[in-house]
């Protein structure tokens, strides 16, 4: 269950820590991510002096004279929505040319930076960047980061960590796929109004946003159609002919709309971990697939996935300079490991199952990535049971062991 009774402002983020640090390194400092994550409550916390170009006032003001506009800014200055103007970022790399001194600048943007040709090439190099994913679970609930996965990865612990939650129900994981972790609409309680909320967020991010890196036109029930299918699909192997075939849209259209469905941190591409077989995707937000594919009280084992692919990147996404990277794997022969954690020359997968002792299949699709993948390990996360080490490289643990 999310806790509905603290208010979403007063929760503590994951990226608050990153975030400082890259003020202390960085003349510029990005915070980037979907509409609706959170980005401007927590940089305001963090900004003596903020503009918001959602603003008329503000935008005009930026695009009249975007020097002057950035001009004798207490630091760090906090521009939010700042993709709204393309005159700024020239204005930008000049000034910390001049002045590169660190913590100048604080950028939000509900693009990501490198879809739009002016800000990537303005600011590359000069600027770092941070994703502000979805709540998670654990940042829901005010818990801290976790750790487990990052130490199993690392180690092999003469001891299992213990559950960080104690659990009465093993299908509360269900409750955060139907909220979500979009602050401004997960903590709603009346389903119908969040439904409404979804529904105006997606208007948003399609009739305003979604022009700003597309030049398809489109109309809007078309894209809607589109992500609907895609919410249906999440964590399969993309076919795009079948796709083609479903709405009546070009492959090359269809991949162009993918690529800016990407830059507004509506879907995330998820590489094939073997290059031979085919890449798959997850919703960035799973509360929007929950409402775009609808979710009812019976969870599939693709359920049980994005939920695991949503609340276990954040121990790897907020360790600043760690690098990572998710993929999936698949073979010919069924053996499916649908996420996979490469980081630091290491690889870690996750396989999925609802019962409570390891099954056949799963310790054969295990055994089977690790076969492929010398340095690697494979956790099987269930819902419920007792952990356990089957081997030196395999575990079999409870979802509430992994996320906090």
């Amino acid at each position: 269950m999310v806790d509905h009774d603290k208010m979403p402002h007063s929760r503590k983020r994951h990226a608050t820590l990153v975030i400082k640090t890259f003020l202390k390194a960085s003349p510029l400092v990005g915070v980037i991510g979907q509409r609706q994550t959170g980005k401007t409550t927590l940089c305001r916390e963090l900004a003596p002096q903020w503009a918001s170009l959602d603003r008329t006032a503000d935008l005009t003001s930026c695009t009249s004279s975007p020097e002057a506009f950035i001009a004798e800014r207490e630091p760090p200055f906090l521009i939010d929505e700042c993709q709204l103007c393309p005159g700024l970022f020239s204005a930008l790399k000049a000034h910390v040319f001049e002045n590169k001194r660190v913590g100048q600048f604080l950028l939000t943007g509900s693009v990501r930076f490198t879809s739009r040709k002016i800000i990537r090439e303005s600011l590359t190099g000069r600027i770092l960047n941070i994703e502000l994913l979805p709540m998670t679970y654990s940042e829901c609930h005010d818990r801290p980061l976790p750790q487990s996965l990052i130490g199993l990865a690392r180690h092999s612990p003469a001891h299992l960590p213990k559950p960080t939650i104690k659990l009465k129900d093993p299908q509360a994981w269900m409750s955060y796929l139907s909220t979500g972790g979009l602050p401004g609409i997960c903590f709603q309680r009346n389903s119908k109004l969040r439904a409404t909320r979804f529904k105006m967020h997606l208007e948003t991010l399609l009739e305003r946003d979604f022009g700003l890196i597309s030049q398809s036109n489109l109309p809007k029930m078309t894209l809607l159609a589109i992500l609907t299918i895609l919410a249906k699909r999440q964590g399969l192997p993309l076919d795009w002919t079948q796709l083609r075939r479903d709405t009546g849209v070009s492959v090359i259209t269809l991949k162009k709309v993918f690529a800016a469905f990407d830059g507004l941190f509506l879907v995330r591409p998820v590489l094939a971990h073997d290059k031979s077989t085919i890449d798959t995707y997850f919703f960035e937000d799973q509360g929007t697939a929950s409402y775009l594919a609808g979710f009812d009280s019976a969870p599939t084992l693709s359920d049980f996935v994005r939920f695991l692919y949503a609340n276990l990147r954040e121990q790897l996404h907020y360790q600043p300079g760690l690098g990572y990277q998710v993929s999936s794997y698949r073979t010919r022969g069924g053996a499916v490991v649908p996420l996979v954690f490469n980081f630091e020359n290491r690889s870690i997968g996750i396989v999925a199952q609802f019962e409570s002792h390891p099954t056949l299949s799963a310790v054969k699709s295990a055994e089977s990535f690790l076969k492929q993948n010398k340095n690697s390990k494979v956790i099987i996360v269930t819902e419920s049971g007792d952990s356990t080490k089957i081997h030196d490289r395999l575990y079999f643990m409870p979802w509430n062991t992994l996320v906090g």
